[in-house]
């Protein structure tokens, strides 16, 4: 007879089954890659990799959704990162990821002219979730919680908060929407555009408070060549050393594990979080 989860069980195994819900109908679309990979799709060549650093446990996430048949949407792509002082976050970082490319495909297939916007259907995914979760709240308390710590926490939606970041391609070109500190680096026809935000102080992030914030940042580009795009603990490598994805990089190649790696070398004394970095690159005809 297989025991019933314990109550410091049930909040995570809630959070993990929403995220595999919306896996199971992004894979009957498409092919799911998480954490850590390399991808070759159409003229795109798509890496990521993700590390504890300088921390125990890694709270980051990230996922890449490639179609297997024709699709609107060429590639897609999020990556999150789980709040330290909230519980749960590394269950909530993967849970917004699924859910980013799931209700971006959704607009894709529900609409006749898409105007994709996941942050913000994310932002009001989280709202409900701390609802949900508040009307079985006895039932959910994890076991280190006190039931007035609990209550505190559901008050403040202080569980599964995270970070995110989602980018992909269509016809138009390329889209990248943003909420919290990650950055990205986006080479185009010229000069490279560069996001870099401060992680100092207060963070914007996806929160079952229901508190409904707006992303930080959409940016729609029609011509691009290269994109990077990370959690804040990989920044203060990217402001020392900088960042280039090279167009022209072995196919097979995993560009975000390779920087990651030399990053973690080179400046160990500036990395002290988790690390999630993903890659993007349009391929050349030689």
């Amino acid at each position: 007879m297989i025991a019933p989860p314990k109550p410091a069980d049930r909040l995570s195994r809630l959070l993990k089954h929403y995220a595999l819900q919306f896996g199971e109908r992004l894979a009957r679309a498409g092919s799911l890659y998480e954490s850590h990979g390399h991808i070759e799709c159409n003229e795109f060549g798509i890496s990521t990799a993700s590390e504890a650093g300088g921390r125990r446990n890694n709270q980051d996430a990230s996922l890449i959704w490639i179609p297997q048949q024709p699709s609107p949407v060429r590639w897609a792509a999020a990556i999150s990162d789980g709040v330290r002082t909230s519980i749960q976050s590394e269950h909530g970082s993967q849970l917004a990821c699924y859910a980013a490319l799931t209700v971006l495909l959704q607009s894709y297939q529900q609409e006749k002219e898409p105007n994709a916007q996941p942050i913000e259907q994310c932002l009001k995914y989280f709202s409900k979730l701390g609802t949900k979760v508040g009307e079985y709240a006895d039932h959910l308390r994890p076991e280190m919680l006190s039931k007035g710590n609990w209550k505190r926490v559901l008050r403040d939606g202080r569980f599964a908060q995270t970070t995110l970041m989602v980018a992909w391609e269509d016809d138009r070109g390329l889209t990248i929407e943003g909420i919290g500190d990650g950055g990205y680096i986006l080479n185009i026809d010229g000069p490279s555009l560069s996001y870099l935000p401060s992680s100092d102080g207060p963070v914007n992030c996806l929160s079952p408070s229901g508190v409904c914030l707006r992303r930080d940042f959409r940016i729609e580009v029609q011509h691009w060549e290269s994109l990077a795009l990370f959690t804040d603990g990989v920044t203060p490598a990217v402001s020392m050393e900088g960042l280039i994805v090279p167009t022209n990089a072995a196919k097979e190649e995993n560009l975000a594990s390779s920087t990651l790696d030399n990053y973690l070398s080179v400046y160990p004394h500036l990395i002290d979080d988790n690390v999630t970095l993903l890659t993007a690159a349009r391929r050349h005809q030689q």
